[in-house]
């Protein structure tokens, strides 16, 4: 049995601690790549995004 997409996001936000109100300072958006390792291309791609590799 795998469970749906919807039943995952809750499980794990079950597991996360609650998120705290912004601060209002500009904090960059970052993407977190499970392997721990970003090629340059990949850093380039999503800087276009204005993400950082996290």
């Amino acid at each position: 049995w795998i469970d749906p997409a919807e039943a995952i996001a809750r499980r794990a936000m079950s597991l996360l601690e609650p998120v705290s109100e912004p601060s209002g300072e500009n904090e960059a958006d970052i993407a977190v790549f499970t392997s721990g390792k970003v090629d340059f291309a990949t850093k380039r791609l999503i800087q276009g995004f204005g993400l950082t590799a996290g």
